[in-house]
């Protein structure tokens, strides 16, 4: 409900009931975020009677509070990011320290990039359910710490096999990066989401130049036993990301969804005064129908059948994946996955699509050569820097992007892109084609689904309601994770196996990329300019039936 219709909050039912805030209670959120009471500490302006988180967050508005949360999502944005790209530069070093023969090399480097994707695959479903149980805060605390510890662990590893179990568990941690995105989600206001949540995607960029850089400046000078310099250093951001977590507050929208109404309010209170705002009411209250079933196309009987809940509570397991396929929710949670799949096997398959593009004699490479002198690199001054054009390649998608989105609409920036993706790869087919006119096909196909990849990472949490948003946005990575392993074997196969398969290779791309554009314009919901809903009517059935815990 907007701050506009504060006439309108005494018509519709409320979903929890309201509790009065104990002026006594101590704050509970982080130290920089919401610091102890004090006599001296200033007091919150107020208007009359019960406000919701919505009213809060969009009368507050964008300021100081959402500026540093954002500089913080941001970081640990950037530090998953590093723990991504390193597998460049650390398969083909481990590959050439412990394989003996090019078959050998070539299965250590599939299984540790494979590892790392499994990890990740079972991770974003696990801690995208456990910050919609246990909180988001929680969840995303013990994914960076996992990170950490495993991180800093592969450094020592003194076998691939150990270093694979390793960096398989650190994929898992790295599961855990989409709760960065609900946290920051959960505290803009509606005209502010969807620029700023594609913001924080240049952290990840800035991220992968960073690997790039350290990788730079540690192999040409450390050794054999360089990558293992290049892992310690790369879990220093996580380090730092660790010392920030108690700055990261709990999600105040996740608080009063689990009845949590004095933490929640707390929250609020200390993000009006950071922003320098009033809060539109005297008393925060839980999420009213209205806010409840927003946008979703819910029946009848579950908007007659919704009724106040006797102690609101996180889902469990099985109400949270009855919700993903309930009326309002199935067709979108199906089209998703359909589209995330595809997001991911399109983005990687342009990845590896890259050096096949630039230099087309390059299918009888094995990519496995390893150096005479196990103290140099197995890469050359070029790799990095293809590192630093290629992902400033995406530069240009993510502007496209925050340029359309707001104007057009999720759906609609989404399905242009995929669109012009497939379009562009389908240029690739044109035979004869001077290698500068392929590459730079092959460089907008890229910023293009950059871009369209970034839209879907901002719609997918804004379509789901705070109930079963981690949850949601936690199984749709988990299928695009699937996409990115099984994409390496048709792009190899199929690019490096002659002219006829080259072809073959971009059709199979641009095709997806068409059938991933007309599912986007065809989901059943616009996110833009709407208000993001907390629960679906008939989740507080369950509560109802089930009770409280």
């Amino acid at each position: 409900m907007s701050v506009n219709s504060r006439s309108d909050m005494e018509k519709v039912t409320i979903i929890s009931t309201p509790n009065k805030v104990d002026e006594k209670v101590a704050s509970a959120t982080s130290p920089l975020l919401a610091k102890s009471s004090s006599a001296n500490e200033e007091e919150v302006e107020k208007g009359d009677g019960p406000y919701t988180c919505n009213d809060a967050i969009e009368s507050v508005g964008f300021g100081r509070f959402q500026i540093l949360l954002f500089l913080i999502a941001g970081f640990l944005w950037m530090a998953d990011a590093m723990e991504m790209m390193m597998l460049s530069f650390l398969g083909p070093a481990v590959q050439c320290k412990w394989g003996k023969t090019a078959q050998e090399r070539n299965l250590f480097n599939s299984l540790l990039t494979t590892g790392v994707f499994l990890g990740m695959t079972f991770g974003a479903f696990t801690w995208g359910y456990l910050a919609d149980r246990i909180g988001r805060k929680k969840s995303l605390a013990s994914a960076i710490i996992v990170c950490l510890l495993f991180g800093v662990a592969s450094a020592f590893s003194p076998n691939f096999w150990v270093l694979l179990a390793f960096r398989t568990v650190v994929g898992f941690g790295l599961g855990g990066s989409g709760v960065t995105f609900s946290i920051f989600l959960e505290f803009l206001p509606t005209k502010a989401r969807g620029t700023w949540l594609l913001l924080i995607e240049f952290w990840w960029t800035a991220g992968s130049m960073v690997e790039a850089a350290i990788s730079w400046g540690v192999f040409p000078t450390l050794g054999e036993n360089a990558w293992r310099y290049m892992v310690a250093l790369s879990a220093v951001p996580l380090l730092i990301a660790v010392c920030a977590l108690p700055a990261v507050p709990e999600s105040p929208r996740f608080l009063v969804n689990v009845g949590k109404i004095e933490k929640a309010q707390k929250v609020l209170e200390r993000m009006a005064r950071m922003n320098k705002k009033s809060l539109p009411g005297s008393h925060l209250v839980g999420s009213t129908i209205s806010e409840t079933t927003s946008h979703y196309p819910i029946t009848e009987k579950e908007m007659t059948s919704a009724a106040p809940a006797a102690c609101p509570r996180a889902l469990t397991f099985r109400e949270g994946v009855k919700s993903l396929f309930s009326t309002a929710l199935r067709k979108t949670t199906l089209m998703l996955w359909l589209i995330w799949l595809i997001n991911a096997v399109a983005y990687y398959g342009l990845v590896l699509l890259t050096p096949f593009v630039e230099q087309p004699n390059s299918a009888n490479k094995t990519g496995t050569d390893c150096p005479a002198d196990p103290s140099q690199p197995p890469f050359n001054t070029s790799t990095y820097v293809d590192v630093f054009i290629t992902s400033g390649a995406e530069f240009p998608g993510l502007i496209m992007s925050m340029i359309i989105i707001d104007r057009l609409g999720r759906k609609k920036t989404q399905g242009i892109q995929f669109a012009g993706t497939g379009l562009f790869v389908a240029l690739l087919l044109i035979p004869g084609l001077p290698i500068a006119a392929r590459v730079g096909l092959l460089f907008v196909a890229r910023a293009l689904i950059m871009g369209a990849f970034c839209v879907t990472c901002v719609y997918t949490p804004e379509v789901y309601p705070t109930a079963v948003r981690a949850t949601g946005n936690g199984v749709a990575n988990s299928v695009a994770r699937i996409g990115g392993m099984v994409c390496p074997f048709p792009a190899y196969y199929l690019v490096a196996g002659g002219s006829i398969a080259q072809m073959a290779g971009f059709g199979f791309f641009a095709g997806i990329c068409i059938i991933a554009a007309v599912v986007a314009f065809f989901l059943p919901v616009e996110t833009a300019g709407k208000t993001m809903a907390d629960r679906l009517a008939s989740d507080s059935v369950h509560h109802k039936r089930d009770g409280s815990e």
